[in-house]
């Protein structure tokens, strides 16, 4: 007769409650099987960190939804990675900001123009980084922004050592899955003083 610890008796729990809760998904999963967002919640973390120990056990349905996760995982990642290797590229500054222009993002081109590395101002406020004082055209092409999803013009702002520079500036207006402004999506152009 097997003695069962406190610690076997937890473990067969975890066990259990890990294969009910595995049941439930791939359940839900079978009801709908392109549903990629069943494959990437906090369950697959759960199975990639027991995968070993519950392999045993798993029966052909169950292997299928873990190695379907796994591919749409990857691909889901690759896809990231290649998005933001194209941001990197480009020779606009593409400035991603809050609503209370907090710097979300900042591109290599963002570094390049305007002098500051991406640690140096990823939380600051764009406002203070970017202009010499609050411009009263601010509040006017925030309000054109939060009404009509975009705004377009040219706008003085200045480098990390104080120099003045013209852009060519496009915002727009990044919204939620339920259609509520997240951010904005500033791309800056500089413009060569020399154009003229």
């Amino acid at each position: 007769m097997q003695v069962l610890t406190a610690a076997r008796i937890f473990l067969i729990f975890r066990k259990l409650t890990l294969n009910f809760n595995l049941k439930v998904a791939l359940r839900e999963w079978q009801r709908e099987p392109k549903n990629e967002n069943l494959m990437m919640g906090g369950l697959l973390a759960k199975v990639r960190e027991r995968w070993q120990e519950l392999e045993l056990d798993l029966d052909p349905i169950a292997r299928e939804f873990y190695e379907r996760s796994e591919v749409a995982h990857k691909k889901v990642g690759q896809r990231i990675r290649e998005q933001g290797a194209l941001l990197n590229v480009v020779t606009d500054a593409i400035i991603v900001q809050s609503l209370s222009n907090q710097i979300l993002f900042w591109n290599k081109s963002a570094e390049h123009i305007f002098g500051w590395k991406a640690q140096e101002v990823l939380g600051k406020s764009a406002n203070q980084l970017l202009y010499n004082q609050p411009l009263p055209q601010h509040q006017e092409i925030y309000k054109t922004v939060l009404k009509h999803d975009f705004w377009q013009g040219e706008l003085q702002k200045i480098t990390k050592f104080g120099q003045e520079i013209i852009v060519e500036s496009r915002w727009t207006l990044w919204r939620n899955e339920h259609s509520q402004p997240k951010s904005i999506i500033v791309i800056d152009t500089k413009i060569d003083p020399r154009r003229n």
